[in-house]
This record gives C-alpha cells, sequence and structure tokens, in this order.
C-alpha cells in the first residue's frame, strides 16, 4: 500500500488560514512558517498512523514551477491572478518558504517525493492511481477532483476529515433545502462525476463550462448572461436523465471545441504521455530502492532549531 500525499493542498491550507490569524494578533511570520512547517509534518504522520504505513510508503507529490495546461490553455489559472493582488499576503515571500520546505522534507524525513516538470501535483497522483494495481493506493487532498479516479483500489482521503471522500454535493438550495448529492465509490461513480467535471468545468481553476468561451472569466466585455444558462442543477438534469445519450449527443456536436478544451483540462488521463511517462519512472524507481530509517537526531535538531517541541514529542519518528 502507498499513500500519495498532495502536499501543495496542505501547505496553502495552513499558510493562507494561518495568514488571517497572524495579521490578526500582530504575530512575525516566522510564527506563520513554523506553524505551518509543524501542521504539514502532523499530517503525514496522521496518514502514517491511519493505514499503518511507514514513512518510506509515503510519496509527497510536488507541483512544478510551470504547467502543461498553461502551454495549452493560456486562461488556465489565469483568474487567481487578480485575488492575488487584492490579497494581504505576500507571495513571493509564501513560495519561497515552500522551497524551503520542501528542501528540508527531503533533508529531515525519509518520505519519498516525486517532482516532475510542467507537471502538477494533481498530474502525479492520477497518474499513479491509474497506474498502481497491485494494492490500495490511498490519494491524500480534499481536492474532489481526485473523485475521477476512484476505482476498486484506488481511494481518495480528505486530511482535513480524517476520512475517506466518497460523497459530493452537486447542487444545494439553502433556501428550499433541495439538494443533489452524488456517491462515487466505483469506477463507474468516477466516470460519471467526470463527465459532470468536463461538462461543468472549473471556475476555480479558469476553465469555463462547454457552453461558455475560453476568455469568459479574464474579459470584462463578457458576462455569463449572455449565454446560455447552464448551472450545476441544470447539467445534471439535462445529461443525467433518462435522454441523457440524445441531449449529450447534441451539446456535443454544438459545442465540440469546448468539450475538446474540457476533457483535456478536466480529464487527469490527458495528461501529456512524456510526462506520465517520468512519473511512472521515478514512482518504480521508489520502489526498487531499499527502506530509509527516519533519523531521530536529525529530526530532533531539525524541531529544535524551529521551536517544534511539541511536535518532536507527539509524532512516532520510529517508523
Amino acid at each position: 500500500m502507498y499513500a500519495v500525499i498532495d502536499v501543495s493542498n496542505l501547505l496553502h491550507a495552513r499558510y493562507l488560514g494561518g495568514h488571517r490569524e497572524m495579521m490578526k494578533k500582530g504575530l512575525p511570520i516566522s510564527f506563520l512558517e513554523n506553524s505551518t512547517r509543524s501542521y504539514v509534518i502532523s499530517k503525514i504522520d496522521q496518514v502514517s498512523r491511519k493505514f499503518k504505513l511507514s514513512w518510506n510508503d509515503i510519496i509527497i507529490a510536488w507541483d512544478s514551477k510551470n504547467y502543461w495546461r498553461t502551454d495549452f490553455f493560456p486562461h488556465y489559472k489565469e483568474n487567481r491572478k487578480e485575488a492575488k493582488k487584492k490579497s494581504e499576503v505576500d507571495f513571493e515571500k509564501m513560495h519561497k518558504f515552500f522551497d524551503e520546505f520542501e528542501t528540508e522534507l527531503r533533508e529531515v524525513f525519509p518520505v519519498n517525493h516525486i517532482k516532475v516538470d510542467r507537471a502538477e501535483a494533481d498530474d502525479i497522483i492520477a497518474t499513479l492511481g491509474y497506474y498502481y494495481k497491485e494494492d490500495v493506493l490511498i490519494m491524500v487532498s480534499r481536492d474532489k477532483d481526485f473523485l475521477q479516479c476512484v476505482s476498486d483500489n484506488v481511494k481518495l482521503f480528505d486530511p482535513f476529515t480524517n476520512d475517506f471522500k466518497t460523497k459530493i454535493r452537486i447542487y444545494e438550495n439553502k433556501k428550499s433545502g433541495e439538494k443533489i448529492e452524488w456517491d462515487v465509490r466505483n469506477k463507474k461513480d468516477a466516470k460519471r462525476f467526470l463527465l459532470y467535471q468536463i461538462l461543468m468545468g472549473d471556475e476555480t481553476d479558469g476553465v469555463p463550462s462547454v457552453v461558455l468561451p475560453d476568455d469568459i472569466f479574464m474579459n470584462p466585455l463578457k458576462s455569463k448572461r449572455d449565454f446560455e444558462r447552464f448551472g450545476p442543477k441544470t447539467c445534471v438534469t439535462k445529461f443525467f436523465g433518462d435522454d441523457r445519450r440524445q441531449k449529450l449527443l447534441e451539446y456535443h456536436n454544438k459545442y465540440e471545441a469546448n468539450f475538446e478544451r474540457n476533457s483535456r483540462l478536466v480529464d487527469m488521463k490527458r495528461c501529456p504521455v512524456e510526462i506520465k511517462k517520468e512519473i511512472v519512472e521515478k514512482f518504480e524507481a521508489i520502489r526498487a530502492k531499499e527502506y530509509e530509517t527516519f533519523e531521530g537526531q536529525k529530526f530532533e535538531e531539525w524541531c529544535l532549531k524551529y521551536g517544534l517541541h511539541d511536535l518532536y514529542q507527539n509524532i512516532y519518528w520510529k517508523v
């Protein structure tokens, strides 16, 4: 069994969440950085204990500095830049700290790492999920996108709830109480969820729905109101009912280019072949190497350096 951790997910959650606390209390940046160090190591330890894994059976998936999706679709995650400009967070300082922490993780802890040029952590985790068939593989992230990879031996574990993620809320009307929720527990469920993702896109990543043009989130002269209404409930009603095949064919013919755009960006199986090959090669190298020991002295010195005394006492580092 292996666990593959979306470390970017953990780093951003703790750093950005803790930044508000730091600003409110007037704490130094070192407080935020050290609490982030402690948080991520504690989550890795949580996974180790939960699934009775050696730290050698844990793989940390890292984002590279550039993404192949941006080469294919220049607007990919472009909409986040405006939000960053309005934020009080110093993102340059944040990413510098993330780089330093990556070096520390590699030097102090016996976990494995996979980082591939032009690949996101998503590509690494999904590629291993589709490739590894010999035993259970646990994808560790709160990102719902990984539900498309779920199968009999691949599961999504949410480190924030400390439980498996098997259900997704598609739609909710808080006034009427109406909601649509789907179970995602096997390949069939995952395939249905993937189709929904392709149809709806992912606004947080700058990926429009299939009825919207490429630049809808970046062009101030364009508005969703100028195009066909297409929300989660509409999508489910049209494409997941009894006449779904005919409806899907009609929309595919009408928005063929947009279907292809979203399929390339959303379907994790469509990561470029050369990137998937490198991911698999690095995974096989991890499987072939000898187990590393957890060097307690290194860990103790690292904890003392950053004042992480409670962390040293609580981590089961003798695994």
